[in-house]
């Protein structure tokens, strides 16, 4: 699931088309991946800004134009095992 997409603020969403057609984000606001740049939904966010996997220049387009401030990260390395901005975050409570 958390592939697929990732939370912007309390009511927005990065997603794929793909996971959002199943009408599981009714009431939330969609950003949607650009076509073909569907591993960018795995990103995260970090105080102000989205940090997303680098190399998706037209989800980074979308982003900006939705108001995010977005930081690409080289994850050309662990995307090969599979390993997401999700998979590389280390959350501790406050």
């Amino acid at each position: 699931f958390k592939t697929d997409c990732s939370l912007l603020n309390a009511d927005t969403i990065l997603s794929t088309k793909r996971l959002a057609d199943s009408g599981c984000f009714e009431g939330y606001n969609v950003v949607y991946t650009a076509d073909g740049e569907e591993a960018s939904a795995n990103s995260i966010r970090f105080n102000d800004f989205v940090i997303m996997p680098a190399g998706f220049a037209e989800t980074e387009k979308t982003l900006r134009a939705a108001g995010f401030e977005v930081k690409q990260i080289n994850n050309t390395e662990c995307a090969k095992i599979d390993g997401g901005m999700s998979c590389l975050s280390l959350r501790l409570p406050i």
